[in-house]
């Protein structure tokens, strides 16, 4: 997948293109989400601040979106991303952790 090229521009434009396709609604968003959240470990901090841009986005549109895709989404991490570090691991669920917590707090 482009999201995980070796060119810092290539991973940059990827996530911008399928992040407008999501947040308009032209793409239905499912175990992908984990792909958009590997780059929060990203080496480039653009990409990592348009990852929680785009996660920010996502929560505001309402519906509990990542609430609903969080079990996928750990699963999915724990199994197809082993050269994860514990430490990466943590950070990522915590990002989506977030949004979970907030979604909890507003009902």
């Amino acid at each position: 997948m482009l999201l995980h090229d070796p060119e810092v521009h290539v991973r940059q434009q990827s996530l911008m293109v399928i992040s407008h396709l999501i947040l308009n609604d032209m793409l239905k968003l499912k175990g992908e989400i984990v792909d958009i959240c590997m780059l929060l470990e990203d080496s480039d901090d653009r990409i990592k601040e348009q990852v929680k841009l785009f996660l920010h986005e996502l929560h505001s549109k309402g519906g509990h979106i990542i609430y609903n895709l969080f079990p996928k989404a750990i699963t999915r991490l724990s199994k197809e991303f082993e050269s994860l570090t514990r430490e990466e691991f943590e950070n990522i669920a915590k990002n989506l952790l977030t949004y979970i917590k907030l979604d909890s707090q507003n009902q």
